[in-house]
């Protein structure tokens, strides 16, 4: 997989985001998005995730939310 940086993060969120109103709801018609925006995650680089410490919590529990939601459903 060639280098992610967190900016192609944000535009695949963009572009495959499910509504405010579906978010709520997000099951198995989402997984392959859930798995794409993980994997997409978890290739970029640590040195490339500069945050301050609540910033790195909520990034952590988003991860572990949306994989909880992927197979939660």
């Amino acid at each position: 997989m060639p280098r992610v940086v967190p900016s192609q993060v944000v535009t695949f969120i963009g572009r495959t985001s499910p509504t405010n109103q579906v978010l709520n709801n997000l099951g198995r018609g989402n997984v392959g998005q859930l798995a794409g925006l993980i994997d997409l995650i978890e290739a970029i680089p640590e040195e490339l995730l500069t945050m301050d410490i609540a910033s790195c919590d909520l990034f952590i529990c988003s991860k572990a939310h949306i994989k909880q939601r992927r197979v939660g459903n």
